[in-house]
């Protein structure tokens, strides 16, 4: 078990980290099947097994959920990854307030839209699928870590 050291106090933490829910006001967090391995805090579709089957966007799809960030989850050896295996169940939250990562730069109220080829979050236009009524809370830059809101259960 390592000790915090005294100097570590001074350094400043992230308000939130990919697929840790924002708060609870509302959240509605239901579970899925993976289909393939998949990383915490981005958004799944549908997946072809069964109807609770979930995967990574890679051409679109009907919109399931973001993968929630669970507290007892190890990252991947290899990659480095937080993620959930294959064959396991997968929170996703399809209401409510969670942290994203955005590939693009957003505005405070913009309309959220997921990346057809990555599961990441960005603007509305060509080569993504707007999550109806998804609005951002935080403005950012590509790479940056910021909330959504999701309005509505969406399945």
């Amino acid at each position: 078990m390592t000790v915090q050291a005294a100097t570590d106090y001074n350094e400043i933490h992230a308000p939130g980290f990919k697929g840790q829910i924002a708060d609870e006001n509302d959240a509605t967090v239901m579970s899925g099947v993976a289909e393939g391995d998949i990383p915490v805090g981005i958004a799944v579709v549908r997946g072809t097994a069964n109807t609770r089957g979930v995967k990574v966007p890679t051409a679109g799809g009907p919109f399931r959920g973001v993968v929630v960030r669970n507290l007892h989850q190890l990252e991947d050896d290899a990659t480095g990854v937080l993620e959930i295996q294959d064959g396991n169940e997968v929170p996703l939250l399809t209401r409510g307030t969670i942290f994203i990562e955005i590939n693009v730069t957003v505005t405070v109220d913009a309309p959220a839209a997921v990346d057809d080829d990555t599961g990441l979050f960005g603007i509305v236009g060509a080569g993504y699928t707007t999550i109806v009524g998804a609005t951002f809370l935080d403005a950012g830059v590509s790479g940056d870590i910021v909330r959504v809101r999701i309005p509505s259960a969406v399945v």
